[in-house]
């Protein structure tokens, strides 16, 4: 028999042999308590651990191995094959568990799938856990489609010591030696007294001074970049006076936000830490965070601006308002002026629209030469252009007249 369960009545139902138990029955279970802990779970390297698998369409397989389920050994010595129906419906799919299951009318535990409901967003089905009627240990989820492949989801609790039944400092490296858990140690060398002991890992060196407790000190002098990571360091446990003045200068040394603000105490990182030139990327500031009050007397503030709208600028007023963010935009153009005219006019886009009427200014820079004085207007001002007019005094010729404009607003 692949799969065998213990201790039932021996009443010849199910697992609970009318002859009574044998001694090779005793070792089984046994040594599957053994590898356990508590009432429930895979015992822990015993055969094949019952690691789920799919071995094509429409199956699921529960490899060897033990458990105990609400208390009663169990043990599969040969694979356990499930077949999980395909999905009915378009676009359907179906989530089936796969569980050990303890039934006390049967008297047997054994491999048993739990049907799941087929639809477009399928959940698992729950699972039964009565102590004396039926009790079900979790092995797998598996999901299928309407053609009949599977997709396993492992779902095994191992049957483990519970670590926080050991004491604090229990166990000391003597016994983890050769554990599978100290295994990044194959390749080590530990040397010196206990007092001052030094530990080689693949070439990087871990000093225990007599001072420390454990390996408190650590020297990182071999250890390559990127090694130590601040998922390793405790909140605020780099200080500056730990760091060598010009110690810490390249940021290939560093991988990409491994450092944050919350792991820097308050005030630890001042000017003299930090190498000229070592910050110089202003994509690292945020969008408008330095303004004219902090880059220095060589940039001009713009501290107030009077008017009579708080967001059109050209608005007459002697009101006084205080600027926030501000746009400075200029440009030239040419307006022609036929034979015949005085005036003529252009119309000027801003390249960057502003938020409101911004302020607007046009100058000549040609003269009005033989028509006497020429003069530049600002007509129908806009949040995104105006309409630049050129007058002169006479009419004769086609002349063209260059006339430059300024605009200062909102941004």
């Amino acid at each position: 028999m692949a799969e065998s369960s213990f201790l039932w009545t021996t009443n010849g139902t199910g697992d609970g042999t009318g002859t009574g138990y044998t001694q090779a029955n005793a070792s089984d279970i046994f040594e599957i308590v053994s590898q356990c802990f508590g009432r429930n779970g895979v015992a822990a390297n015993y055969l094949n651990g019952l690691a789920p698998s799919t071995t094509g369409v429409n199956n699921a397989r529960i490899a060897t191995g033990g458990a105990l389920v609400d208390g009663k050994p169990y043990k599969n010595t040969a694979n356990v094959d499930v077949t999980i129906p395909s999905a009915v419906g378009g676009g359907n799919t179906r989530i089936d568990r796969v569980v050990l299951r303890a039934s006390w009318a049967a008297q047997t535990v054994r491999v048993t799938r739990i049907a799941g409901t087929d639809a477009a967003s399928p959940t698992a089905p729950a699972i039964t856990q009565t102590s004396g009627t039926t009790y079900d240990v979790m092995l797998c989820q598996a999901l299928v489609d309407t053609a009949g492949t599977v997709t396993i989801t492992d779902e095994r609790t191992l049957a483990q010591v519970d670590t926080s039944e050991i004491a604090d400092l229990a166990v000391t490296t003597a016994k983890l030696r050769t554990s599978p858990a100290m295994s990044v140690l194959g390749r080590a060398s530990v040397s010196g007294s206990p007092d001052d002991l030094t530990a080689t890992v693949d070439g990087y060196v871990l000093r225990r001074n007599a001072s420390a407790l454990g390996f408190g000190q650590i020297t990182i002098d071999s250890i390559p970049n990127l090694l130590i990571t601040s998922g390793k360091l405790a909140a605020d446990s780099v200080i500056a006076g730990k760091i060598a003045d010009g110690a810490v200068d390249t940021a290939g040394r560093l991988a990409s936000n491994v450092v944050t603000t919350v792991k820097i105490l308050d005030d630890n990182v001042t000017a003299a830490k930090i190498a000229d030139g070592a910050i110089d990327a202003t994509a690292k500031l945020a969008n408008d965070i330095v303004d004219d009050t902090k880059v220095g007397s060589r940039v001009p503030q713009f501290y107030r601006r009077q008017g009579g709208s708080a967001t059109n600028w050209m608005t007459e007023g002697a009101s006084n308002y205080t600027p926030t963010t501000i746009r400075v935009q200029w440009g030239a153009v040419a307006v022609p002026i036929v034979n015949g005219q005085r005036s003529g006019s252009a119309a000027i886009t801003f390249p960057v629209a502003f938020s409101d009427v911004p302020w607007i200014m046009v100058a000549c820079i040609t003269s009005g030469g033989a028509n006497g004085q020429l003069v530049g207007t600002v007509g129908s001002p806009t949040a995104s252009g105006f309409t630049a007019g050129a007058n002169r005094e006479g009419t004769a010729a086609d002349v063209s007249y260059v006339l430059v404009w300024l605009s200062i607003g909102p941004e």
